[in-house]
């Protein structure tokens, strides 16, 4: 299962981001990600019990990346 938290520390909450993903038989995988909302930090909370979540964070990573072309949004929590 994958997460994503838009934090704006304004105003002190955290929104959730729609997050669609689709898996095609070959294992090929493709997201799509709610972009343009603001946030002071995106937070990616997953849990990676498999291959195929594993391929499908890479993804969403990447296209946060693209979607916010800044790579200082993405905040990581061990």
């Amino acid at each position: 299962m994958i997460q994503i938290f838009a934090v704006s520390r304004a105003e002190n909450r955290r929104r959730p981001l729609a997050l669609k993903t689709l898996q095609f038989p070959g294992g090929e995988v493709h997201v799509t990600v709610e972009l343009g909302v603001p946030a002071d930090v995106l937070q990616v909370h997953a849990h990676v019990p498999d291959s195929n979540t594993v391929m499908a964070l890479l993804m969403v990573t990447d296209a946060l990346r693209r979607g916010y072309r800044l790579s200082n949004y993405l905040s990581s929590r061990v």
